[in-house]
Parts: structure tokens; sequence; C-alpha cells
């Protein structure tokens, strides 16, 4: 059968988008979800985004996504604004409410906004540092997680999905490839993490590349980009907006400070629609 699709990607992060009403009797199972993310023999993408438009409400949106590995993930800041993009294309509109609904913590409702200037801002909520919740692995400080295997210190924290967070000097210098898969695995993590390492420039730049939980090296990551932000705020490294350096591009994060809200704002393109034969 053929499946209709939309390609985009958020500053070199890339999905592919189906709507779920042209799924029809198709079914997302590991083996085709792998198949649509091959660079090679399918279309290619880091995560596959579901999405299920509201007709009565043009101004809301459903959304599952998908890793490259087969797996689901809790939410994903840049497809977050991706698929703002695409309904900002389809109906004009700029306000969305998009909920997630995938995992433990069952619906996540995120408020974005697409901007004048093309970019869209997401509303990600509050950051956990709670280790349940996050979660870690029983008597572990979320704030001090020394692997010494590696002879360095993280900070675990949950921004709707599971992210440790390095300061190092130098994240180019990280072998992301091999140590990222490693951390992600590791028994700390008993449903996986996300792996950054980042360098604090100044109290309002970060630098910094990252591991995506079942989707490896990635050139951006707008949760992981949040997480780094929450991260540098809670060791009162930065004070509350900051500019995240990825090699895809830049997320600018502002922590509100009386409410804990993180919102990340970059670019979100759509970049082709098409069919695939499944």
């Amino acid at each position: 059968m053929q499946l209709k699709f939309h390609k985009a990607h958020g500053l070199g992060n890339d999905f592919v988008m189906v709507d779920r009403a042209d799924l029809k009797d198709l079914k997302l199972t590991a083996d085709v979800l792998i198949k649509i993310t091959n660079r090679y023999e399918g279309i290619g993408c880091d995560q596959v985004i579901l999405f299920s438009s509201n007709k009565l409400n043009l101004e809301s949106a459903d959304v599952w996504f998908f890793n490259k590995d087969g797996t689901k993930a809790e939410i994903c800041g840049n497809g977050l604004r991706c698929l703002a993009a695409l309904l900002h294309q389809k109906n004009r509109g700029r306000k969305f409410v998009i909920t997630t609904n995938v995992g433990k913590q069952a619906i996540k409702s995120c408020n974005v906004c697409v901007r004048q200037n093309g970019k869209v801002t997401v509303n990600m909520g509050t950051a956990s540092f709670d280790g349940a919740k996050i979660p870690l692995q029983s008597g572990l400080d979320p704030i001090n997680i020394t692997m010494t295997e590696y002879s360095i210190c993280g900070t675990a924290v949950n921004i709707g999905n599971p992210h440790i967070v390095f300061f190092v000097d130098d994240p180019d210098d990280i072998d992301l490839s091999k140590i990222g898969p490693e951390i992600e695995n590791h028994p700390y993590f008993p449903e996986r993490i996300n792996v950054s390492f980042a360098k604090l420039d100044s109290s309002s730049r970060i630098h910094m590349r990252v591991w995506e939980r079942g989707a490896g090296v990635t050139k951006a990551c707008g949760s992981a980009a949040c997480a780094v932000a929450a991260a540098a705020y809670k060791k009162k490294m930065v004070k509350g907006r900051v500019a995240v350096i990825q090699p895809g591009g830049v997320i600018e994060v502002d922590i509100d400070k009386k409410t804990g809200n993180i919102s990340q704002t970059a670019d979100a393109k759509i970049v082709f629609s098409g069919q695939m034969r499944i």
C-alpha cells in the first residue's frame, strides 16, 4: 500500500510525519518503522511522528513519537515544532495545543506557537530532578551521578523524557558514537536515557552534543537543549535564558523563574510531501 507522509526537520533533526487518518489498515510495527527511517532503502529520518488532527478544533492535535529503532518516545521538542509548522501550513493557525500519548506519563499537553518569523516556540512544562520520575536506579543522587568507568559526573533530569547531562571541557572531544549507547543502556537508567555533553561558554550560552535514546547521534535535540539548560539552571550556572548551540543550529531556551516552565524556540522546516510503498 501507499503511505502518505510529510518530511520535516528542526535544525537538521529530521522526521517523517504521518497523519493517522492516512494509515488506514497499516500498522506502524517496528519493522515498518525501521523501513521508513532507513536512509538508503526508505525515506530516512531520526524519528517518525504519527499525528491525529481534531476536526472540530483545528488548534489541537494528538501526537505519538517513534524512534528509528522502532521503540516509542515520550516527547520530542524538535518534533513538536515540526508538527506545529505542518499544522500551520495546513490551516494557517499559529497557536496549537499538542498532546502526547506515550508511556507511563500517559498524557502531556504542550502549548505551541508559530511566530511571524517562522520560528516555533514550545512550552515543555517543568523539569523534574526526582530520581523515581526520571527514572534512576534506586539510591542515586540525580544532581551528581558519578560514572567512574568514564571519570565523569552528570546531572539527570526528566523534561517529559529522561536525560543525563555532563558538563565537560569540550563536547567535540567526546567519542559520542561509542560512549553514547553505553551510557544510554547503563544499569543506572532502567528505561534507558538520552545523553548530552555540554560546555558552558557564558551565563547565556551553552555548546552541546547529544546521543538520543533509540536514535543515536543527531544534529539537534529540542528536549536535550531544555534538559541541558535545566541542569545548568539547577546548578546556578545560568540565570534562566540561554542559547543552546548544537551542530544543527541554535535553540533559545527560557526558564520562567516563577513557574519553572521551560520553553524552547527555533526553526522548523517542512521539506517535502510524498508517498512511500510499504
